[in-house]
């Protein structure tokens, strides 16, 4: 016996609730970390976003500064270098997406997979894309994965961008 489907509802502008009227508008969250792979991400997300019409928001995900542990690694990252880092990604993301929102978050802590969902949220973005390396078994387990991670806990769609994904050119 085939069942009736549930009759659907249209809600106007006017009859929506506040927060399902801020998120009627079109916004794409991409991450990046600076390197080439993570700005490649970025490429695939303006090229959606144009077609779209939505607003790109860039994330950036800032490095916490060595702790005493840390000291005299090779590695090593103090607040100066933090602040040279964000200078020159605000440098080179503007002049290279400038109708790009850029959002700079420290990550004091916390993991990246918590703050790219925390952004997500207070910008209401419709998907997320962002790149990722592809590994699998132990090197996965080992070293985790923040694509999956957030592929997990967000209801959103989630593109990952592989380093050998062209970008693709969509029409509207």
């Amino acid at each position: 016996m085939r069942r009736n489907a549930p009759p659907m509802t249209q809600i106007t502008p006017n009859q929506a609730a506040p927060d399902t009227i801020a998120a009627t508008r079109n916004r794409i969250l991409v991450t990046t970390d600076g390197s080439e792979l993570g700005n490649r991400a970025i490429d695939h997300a303006q090229s959606l976003a144009q077609p779209l019409g939505a607003d790109l928001v860039i994330l950036y995900v800032q490095r916490d500064a060595s702790g005493p542990m840390e000291e005299f690694g090779k590695d090593r990252v103090t607040p100066a270098d933090i602040r040279r880092r964000k200078e020159e990604m605000t440098a080179e993301l503007s002049q290279r997406y400038p109708e790009a929102k850029l959002r700079f978050e420290p990550r004091l802590g916390q993991k990246v997979g918590n703050i790219v969902m925390r952004v997500r949220e207070q910008e209401q973005a419709k998907m997320i894309v962002m790149s990722t390396h592809g590994r699998t078994g132990l090197r996965r387990a080992v070293l985790g994965s923040v694509a999956e991670d957030i592929m997990r806990h967000v209801r959103v769609p989630v593109l990952l961008v592989k380093a050998d994904q062209p970008v693709v050119e969509w029409h509207g």
